[in-house]
């Protein structure tokens, strides 16, 4: 059952109702109570539904004139343009900034059209082109964009991007059209601004490929893998870091740098072929490794050229003129380019090796089914650097079946990631040894084991060097 409340207003009313609809009655008529009371009850009940229902409505009212403030307040603070009109093109409604930026404060534009009320020709010509969109919007039925320019005399011009939107009425009629224009000048100065530092460093980086393209062919003149002997196998890895395109062609730079060349010097008074056999990596990343590697190779290939032509020194001798020549050379640098390498003449007859080793990674032997390290001691520092240690050549007698591998810190600085672990930086120096064991001195087996254990971090150069032996007619020779 429905809850009302008698206030003394209600009472008061139904009981002068019901005194007047007595005093209404005729004389000979006499209301029976029930009714009396049925109309009193009646009344009541009118009279508190009626006033509630009053009450009612003037909240709704001041809710709906609290809530109309609101989105006045809202439109007014938009800085967007915002302009509504109705379904004949009279204007009904325009925001603070559309009536700014259009001038038209202190016009009266409310139920009039565009054509009646004086605009300035910028602003009619802006006004126009929106006509136009309106237009396309109802034609399409739906919200048409696209960016009007502004123009303002004397002044730069605005860009506007603006949404045209058909409005219909719950009976879907043509009700309006709501134009909604926000300014994009900022963002498209800023957009043309990034465009034009865009096209720079394009530019540049066309620029800097093209120097990198440069730099890679003078380099691939050095990689050079020119092995005539019979008793020598050798392979050569040149794996550099930085990738990089010219006229759509991949290449690649770094500053490592292996080279491989047969050679005739004096042993014993007699000319004897040797293999020379250089395993570089030059200090710095990118272009300043690359200049490194660059004029190690000039200066080791005019070291090759002059020993052709003139092969009457012996490998210890030109071993020692060639680390000189490099150490004067790298020193007039002042430290701001110095290489590690390590350079060795192995005789194809004896196998015999002279090499030196100027603060690389140290080499690999394969001998017999293990791998291990050639060297374990630091006996040089890189060329270009003052040196603590006095210059020294190592030897080595290499014996049939024996394999060795000079490389760069390329094939030791990897990035590991074993299953179920985090990413880590190798920092194992076995790990190199170990990958020549397990693959057992296969270079193709090699250089797939080294490819999937880990990522590279920088260059990454390799050689390998197998010694198959001398003849039968000289073996007894080599053991005297």
């Amino acid at each position: 059952m429905g809850r009302f409340r008698l206030d003394w207003f209600t009472l008061l009313v139904c009981c002068a109702v019901t005194g007047f609809t007595s005093f209404l009655a005729p004389e000979n008529v006499v209301l029976p109570m029930g009714l009396m009371a049925a109309v009193v009850l009646g009344l009541i009940f009118l009279f508190s539904s009626t006033r509630r229902m009053l009450q009612g409505f003037s909240q709704v009212h001041e809710k709906l004139a609290v809530m109309v403030d609101q989105l006045q307040a809202l439109l007014q603070a938009n800085p967007d343009l915002i302009i509504f009109k109705d379904h004949s093109g009279r204007w009904q409604l325009a925001n603070e900034a559309a009536a700014e930026e259009l001038h038209l404060n202190g016009t009266e534009y409310r139920g009039r059209s565009t054509e009646e009320f004086e605009l300035s020709s910028d602003a009619l010509r802006f006004l126009k082109s929106c006509a136009e969109r309106e237009t396309e919007a109802w034609s399409s039925g739906q919200t048409h964009r696209d960016e009007l320019v502004l123009e303002r005399y004397e002044q730069s011009e605005q860009i506007y991007d603006v949404l045209h939107t058909p409005v219909y009425s719950r009976h879907n009629d043509h009700s309006g059209t709501l134009m909604i224009g926000r300014n994009i000048t900022p963002l498209k100065e800023i957009q043309a601004e990034l465009e034009r530092k865009n096209e720079e460093v394009t530019l540049l980086k066309n620029k800097q490929d093209g120097d990198y393209f440069l730099t890679t062919l003078l380099i691939d003149q050095f990689l050079r893998h020119e092995n005539d002997s019979e008793l020598i196998d050798t392979n050569i890895l040149h794996a550099p870091f930085k990738r990089f395109q010219f006229r759509d062609k991949p290449l690649a730079l770094g500053g490592d740098l292996s080279l491989v060349h047969s050679l005739k010097l004096m042993r014993n008074g007699q000319p004897e072929d040797f293999l020379f056999v250089v395993n570089a990596d030059a200090m710095g990343k990118s272009m300043q490794g690359a200049g490194g590697a660059l004029v190690f190779g000039a200066a080791i290939q005019s070291s090759i050229g002059r020993v052709r032509q003139n092969p009457t020194t012996s490998p210890e001798d030109w071993l020692r003129d060639l680390h000189v020549e490099m150490e004067r050379l790298f020193l007039t640098f002042n430290g701001s380019m110095a290489i590690s390498a390590i350079a060795a003449l192995i005789s194809e007859r004896t196998g015999e090796m002279w090499y030196f080793n100027a603060e690389h990674p140290f080499p690999v032997l394969y001998r017999n089914g293990k791998a291990s390290f050639l060297q374990l001691e630091l006996n040089a520092r890189k060329i270009g650097f003052e040196s603590e240690f006095p210059f020294e050549l190592s030897q080595f007698q290499l014996e049939v079946g024996d394999v060795l591998y000079f490389g760069s810190d390329g094939k030791d600085e990897l990035i590991l990631q074993a299953p179920g672990t985090e990413t880590r930086i190798n920092e194992d120096p076995e790990l190199f040894p170990r990958l020549v064991e397990e693959t057992g001195g296969d270079w193709q087996a090699l250089i797939r084991k080294l490819t999937s254990v880990g990522e590279r971090m920088d260059d990454l150069s390799l050689v390998r060097i197998g010694w198959r032996g001398a003849t039968a007619g000289n073996r007894e020779a080599i053991r005297s």
